[in-house]
């Protein structure tokens, strides 16, 4: 179950993101505190949004994020001037958002990694990394992907998917 933004502008910009004609709205994220949870959008889909609830490197104002502002009705948007595009989810598919993070049509090998420590590349690019991964016997039975239950990605907040990080130095 999931809770999403609903406005006719958001939809369109949702579809168009993520290139999923059927996506009925904005996923809110479902993980993490008050501050979190409910008020920004599903990190998992998009990473690098200016609200997705961690902020990091190569954030960017989508336009999903200023359809927000737009569909409210207390601002005027000029999105073609305003908008970055965010490159996380960009055309996945409805996989992407609809299927678990360890099957090739959500991702995996692109957005996704399954293999602890394996080198790659970062999703967007930009840096060499590797496949970050943890084992914990706390991650929930819905966000368990793998043979073994206790293995996962890093994040809460990305719903325990695993993502190459780059690295740091």
């Amino acid at each position: 179950t999931v809770s999403e933004l609903v406005t006719t502008q958001v939809v369109t910009e949702a579809r168009t993101q993520y290139g999923c004609d059927t996506l009925t709205g904005g996923e809110f994220e479902d993980e993490g505190g008050a501050g979190t949870g409910g008020s920004h959008w599903e990190r998992r889909n998009s990473r690098n949004d200016i609200m997705a609830g961690v902020v990091g490197k190569e954030m960017r104002l989508s336009r999903m994020t200023l359809a927000v502002f737009a569909d409210s009705g207390h601002w005027t948007v000029k999105t073609d001037y305003a908008a970055e595009q965010m490159l996380w989810g960009y055309k996945a598919g409805c996989a992407f958002i609809t299927e678990k993070c360890t099957t090739v049509a959500s991702g995996v090998g692109r957005f996704w990694c399954s293999t602890a420590n394996k080198q790659g590349c970062t999703a967007l690019r930009r840096a060499e990394g590797f496949c970050a991964m943890t084992t914990s016997s706390s991650i929930p039975s819905h966000f368990q992907y793998f043979a073994d239950a206790t293995q996962g990605g890093l994040a809460s907040l990305m719903d325990y998917c695993p993502v190459v990080l780059g690295y740091s130095n």
